[in-house]
């Protein structure tokens, strides 16, 4: 894996990213807006490891990027596999955690003296903080014997394979049909509520679903799955851990929507006050993106039971 050598801080890497995505929504675009092929080809992967990448790198490189194959290389494992990148292509920048050690004087210890301390069990403290990697899409490379994964066969209409996600959870919530005109979930009484899927006849089966899918990663959020603030703190007010809620729903809505193949332009659409409401929030905390990409991964996880 190539790797930049620690010439910056932790908040320069978070600053970084943040930066990145605030432009990209001040111009217009909004990455989980991309049509992936999650259905026909997985999540973003190592070529090489075959390693599903995870986290923020699990963000990065299934809603930012825009290749049709999802998978990438290293420069080593590219070289490994007897070919090379292609002149002028485009790098992606990957993200992973380091530790460092001190000892109780606060002196920064080497490799070898970190062993020999724990060989003596002389306590140590160990820092937490972020490395930059760079990866290639497999696109961008040539030399490499590699094909193009083949479409599986969708035998069963997008529906049918919406229809067949929910059967498969273990824990299956529960659903109701009181209120025709919202659809919410109500996390002190643990019931999602949907309007019927004839009050989306005007955009068609797949906006249910999708609404569905949104309101299912809410449901994660309950003290007895995943116990997310934003819906355990169902009475709290606070901007952040709303907005931050909101994004988590929205981002692990896109995955489920593409696994089941029902990821359309025309489903996607989010009003302008949430948009302004994450970019607010991207603004004044650098974090933020970080916290929200790991937690629709795993509610997506939950979800899928893996």
């Amino acid at each position: 894996m190539q790797q930049n050598k620690k010439t910056t801080s932790d908040t320069d890497v978070y600053q970084e990213v943040t930066n990145k995505l605030i432009q990209l929504l001040e111009k217009g675009t909004v990455p989980w807006k991309q049509l992936f092929k999650a259905s026909e080809y997985g999540f973003a992967q190592n070529y090489y490891t075959k390693h599903q990448y995870s986290g923020i790198n699990w963000f990065l490189l299934n809603f930012v990027t825009n290749y049709e194959v999802p998978y990438y290389l290293t420069w080593k494992q590219v070289q490994k596999l007897g070919g090379k990148v292609i002149k002028g292509s485009q790098a992606e920048r990957i993200y992973y955690v380091n530790f460092y050690c001190t000892d109780d004087e606060g002196k920064t210890l080497s490799a070898a003296e970190v062993r020999t301390a724990e060989e003596n069990g002389t306590p140590l403290k160990k820092h937490p903080y972020l490395r930059r990697y760079t990866v290639f899409n497999i696109s961008c490379t040539e030399g490499i014997e590699w094909k193009k994964p083949p479409l599986e066969t969708q035998e069963i209409r997008p529906i049918g394979r919406c229809e067949a996600l929910l059967d498969s959870m273990e824990d299956l919530p529960k659903i109701k049909f009181i209120d025709k005109e919202t659809a919410y979930y109500a996390p002190l009484k643990d019931v999602i509520n949907m309007p019927k899927l004839q009050q989306f006849a005007e955009h068609g089966a797949e906006a249910y679903y999708r609404v569905l899918f949104h309101e299912l990663i809410h449901w994660t959020g309950h003290s007895t799955r995943l116990a997310r603030k934003g819906i355990m703190l169902v009475q709290n007010k606070d901007k952040m851990i709303y907005s931050e809620e909101e994004l988590t729903a929205e981002l692990g809505a896109c995955m489920l929507a593409s696994l089941a193949g029902i990821q359309k332009e025309n489903l996607l659409q989010n009003s302008a006050a949430y948009l302004q409401s994450w970019l607010d929030c991207m603004k004044e905390d650098k974090r933020f993106i970080f916290r929200v990409a790991p937690q629709a991964e795993n509610a997506v996880k939950y979800i899928l039971g893996s």
